[in-house]
């Protein structure tokens, strides 16, 4: 979602200028769009459905077709240039403002139509936001994140947008988890990441947990610091040292 939704919105309080035909506007990308003052506000990047995106060369805002009217050297609008500058940059602020209080671990996401996108898993240092839907990790730009009418942490699309777009991973992720289930197996030899055996799979536990025999004695470990390898048997995620600091004693 962009900011400039709420942007568009409060600009047609600002507008004034008579309605005219699209068509006989000139809203077309590279056309110049000038203000109140006869000054130039800027270019026009990007004609969509309903609406038109303004690049001051200081920001880029969002406005709904009914927001310009015909000047005489091309779209007008009812602002100058500093005036809409002023009026996005506070946008922007207040936007970024309400995504903070929201943009939070465990915080759970909503769609564009509504409904569950899954939750933040993490917030990177720079500023990518890691989310966990439907058990897949996926990372996206921060400001891609907006605080939705309800106070909420919302993502610009549907669920079936999300289906579609992460659906080559969830086949991926479909298939591993196929294999993994194969591999932990019991009788199977087990290796840490950096090839070391570890020993041989008794069994699955009640609880899915992998119970491995060795020299020293059995260990259980959680199904999810396994992978299978290449070869289709299972292997650690840690390496042995890792694995000898998690059970000792």
């Amino acid at each position: 979602m962009k900011f400039t939704k709420m942007v568009a919105a409060s600009l047609l309080a600002f507008a004034s200028i008579p309605a005219a035909a699209q068509s006989d506007v000139g809203l077309a990308v590279g056309a110049t769009v000038y203000g109140s003052d006869a000054g130039e506000v800027g270019k026009i990047v990007e004609v969509g459905d309903g609406y038109v995106i303004v690049d001051t060369g200081t920001h880029k805002a969002t406005l709904p077709n009914s927001s310009f009217g015909k000047g005489a050297k091309g779209p007008l609008i009812g602002l100058t240039k500093a005036g809409l500058d002023e009026f996005v940059a506070k946008a922007n602020a207040e936007a970024a403002a309400k995504l903070a209080a929201v943009l939070k671990p465990q915080a759970a996401i909503q769609g564009a139509a509504g409904g569950d996108l899954g939750t933040v898993k993490s917030i990177e240092a720079d500023g990518t936001v890691v989310v966990t839907y439907k058990g897949i990790d996926t990372a996206f730009p921060k400001d891609q994140f907006y605080a939705n009418e309800a106070g909420q942490l919302a993502l610009p699309f549907t669920a079936e947008q999300l289906d579609q777009a992460l659906a080559p991973q969830f086949e991926a992720a479909g298939k591993a988890k196929a294999a993994l289930e194969a591999a932990l197996t019991a009788g199977k030899t087990v290796k840490t990441s950096d090839g070391v055996e570890v020993g041989t799979i008794r069994e699955l536990d009640a609880q899915g947990n992998v119970v491995i025999d060795r020299s020293a004695g059995p260990i259980t470990l959680p199904k999810n610091l396994f992978t299978a390898d290449a070869a289709g048997n299972p292997a650690l995620l840690i390496d042995k040292a890792a694995l000898d600091a998690a059970t000792a004693g």
